[in-house]
């Protein structure tokens, strides 16, 4: 995790997984990809982080 711009994701990622919660049947691992996702788009707004250079 060397970019800072993605530890937190990371990290609600981590917690909802390790949380083991169940939703529809559905498992934790799902819930936690899910979460990341949202964390991501609701701290960058789906804005991609454009390289230098190019």
């Amino acid at each position: 995790m060397s970019s800072e711009r993605e530890r937190e994701p990371a990290l609600v990622t981590f917690l909802v997984t390790v949380s083991g919660v169940t939703l529809f049947g559905i498992g934790a691992a799902f819930w936690g990809l899910v979460a990341g996702v949202v964390a991501m788009l609701a701290l960058h707004g789906g804005k991609r982080a454009v390289a230098a250079g190019k």
